[in-house]
């Protein structure tokens, strides 16, 4: 901007004249105009024009926004599903959560097992019918709740949980299942987001 140097020279003119000289310096009618104008664009600040793409993003937020929920909530039951998975292929190889053995079956059943013709590895699969009840459902914000659909299902599930002489334990979840839900869920968000392309 030329106005401070324009100030400057004169104020310094003024200066050098005061000291040197007792006579009024004398400023032309230009000199005030000049002064005049500049000093009125001063006061009014500074406008400065900036093009920007605000418009293409607020119309992309506003898409943002209307399809995030939904993908929210895939993702939830997607990392539902996941621990489903999960605790389906630890009680097939015989083990509960947190990875240890699951007790024996009873020699009554593993008769009745072998009367049937039914194998008696220790994995709670006689008819799938309770490992195949497991469903996911949305629970709310950052929710999903994995639970059995079938009544009888869920007695025998809490039979073999909680009630039975020899609880084997497969309902639930470790630290380390957790991590691997989420790392799971997190790359499925990052992947719908680039999909979305919402910067642009």
């Amino acid at each position: 901007m030329a106005l401070p140097v324009v100030l400057g020279r004169i104020a310094t003119s003024i200066g050098v004249r005061k000291a040197f000289s007792k006579k009024k310096p004398k400023v032309t009618k230009r000199q005030e105009d000049f002064l005049r104008r500049n000093l009125r664009k001063f006061g009014q600040g500074i406008k400065l024009d900036i093009k920007s793409n605000h418009k293409t993003i607020s119309k992309n937020i506003s898409r943002l926004e209307r399809r995030m929920p939904p993908i929210f909530k895939r993702g939830m039951l997607q990392a539902g599903f996941h621990l489903i998975e999960i605790i389906r292929s630890k009680t097939k190889k015989g083990i509960d959560f947190r990875g240890s053995a699951f007790a024996p079956y009873s020699k009554g059943y593993l008769k009745q097992l072998q009367r049937e013709g039914k194998p008696t590895n220790i994995d709670l699969w006689n008819t799938g019918r309770m490992l195949g009840s497991l469903t996911p459902r949305h629970a709310g914000k950052g929710k999903v709740l994995v639970s059995f659909n079938n009544a009888e299902m869920r007695q025998r599930a809490l039979f073999n949980q909680v009630l039975g002489k020899e609880k084997r334990e497969f309902f639930g979840f470790n630290d380390k299942t957790e991590t691997i839900i989420r790392k799971q869920y997190n790359r499925y968000i990052a992947k719908e987001l680039k999909r979305l392309r919402i910067w642009v």
